[in-house]
């Protein structure tokens, strides 16, 4: 007979199986096995405790006040009012040519109708100081625009390529600062490419390059 159902088993045999509701110190009841092994949850009035590891596979919608008494280890994407997501490039993104390479660090999967603070510090190199650096928004949907606080340089919309036309010095880290705002009308990826301004002439988003996205509505 199965250990994972009651059916055809008598209550002596399969007692142990069943979660009950024992009493409690100070109006907390502590969930416990039909043989008095002590669980993880407890109950109070009004509310719930998990005195362990809680883990979930999927989607947990939070409506009200969340304490964390401890460290938060999140493997994957948290979205929430005000909440930054980074993204950080790993290793260097080389495009030798005019033909665009993807930055794939920095893909992100946005709430659609949310409005995003979008911050993108990135660190590069060109080949020549004649060779620009180009940032093209290769994907998503709603409205972008993206300017640099330094030039005249921006990215404005979907599918709009920052491009500045120097470097100050070839060979030789230089930092690109792009911020604005990121109003999504679905959860298609937003996600970003890096090209060289020349086709003979390579340029480098460099590992170490951050984006930040904060939703502010």
């Amino acid at each position: 007979m199965s250990a994972n159902t009651l059916t055809a088993n008598s209550i002596s045999s399969t007692y142990a199986q069943l979660l009950h509701i024992g009493t409690g110190t100070a109006g907390v009841s502590t969930v416990r096995t039909g043989d008095g092994t002590t669980t993880v949850w407890e109950f109070v009035s009004g509310g719930a405790k998990i005195n362990g590891t809680f883990q979930v596979t999927g989607t947990l919608a939070v409506t009200g006040t969340v304490t964390l008494s401890g460290a938060l280890n999140v493997t994957g994407q948290i979205s929430g009012l005000g909440i930054p997501v980074f993204r950080r490039v790993t290793a260097d993104v080389t495009a030798a040519t005019t033909t665009e390479v993807a930055i794939a660090a920095f893909d992100f999967v946005p709430v659609s109708g949310a409005v995003y603070q979008v911050e993108m510090d990135l660190i590069a190199t060109s080949a020549a100081t004649s060779t620009g650096v180009q940032i093209v928004n290769s994907g998503g949907a709603g409205t972008l625009t993206m300017a640099d606080p330094g030039t005249a340089f921006a990215l404005s919309g979907i599918g709009g390529t920052y491009a500045a036309t120097a470097a100050p010095v070839a060979t030789t880290n230089f930092g690109i600062r792009l911020a604005g705002v990121f109003a999504p009308s679905s959860t298609a990826t937003l996600s970003f490419t890096v090209k060289s301004e020349v086709a003979s002439s390579a340029v480098t988003i460099k590992a170490g390059s951050v984006l930040k996205i904060t939703r502010i509505s």
